[in-house]
């Protein structure tokens, strides 16, 4: 295969999450050239979130996890670690304190 190397799903998958919310903070990016409300987080244990959104000085994680099974450790890293946000699934949905939403389905809102 000339050292190409076959897609990992799960990377791509956060990639097109990262689009997304790169394209919602166009603006700023466009006006100050860099993007002061996106984040991501990690605790001294090494537990992260993949992104976090600042807007009107409340935090939002998102954690994408684009695999059949989800843990609850995902959650809590959410809940504990930033307060509130959204967990972004291969497939799953899910209503919570912490919901899971596919990735199809994130795509899709209007950030």
């Amino acid at each position: 295969m000339n050292g190409y190397r076959e897609l990992d799903e799960a990377c791509l998958a956060e990639s097109a999450v990262a689009v997304a919310l790169i394209r919602h903070f166009a603006d700023e990016w466009a006006r100050w050239g860099h993007v002061d409300d996106l984040h991501y987080w990690r605790s001294n244990s090494g537990r992260e979130v993949d992104f976090v959104i600042e807007q009107d000085r409340l935090f939002h994680g998102i954690e994408v996890k684009y695999q059949t099974a989800v843990s609850g450790w995902d959650e809590l890293s959410i809940s504990k670690g930033i307060g509130r946000g959204v967990l972004v699934t291969r497939d799953t949905f899910k209503f919570a304190a912490v919901p899971r939403i596919p990735v199809w389905a994130f795509l899709l809102l209007r950030l």
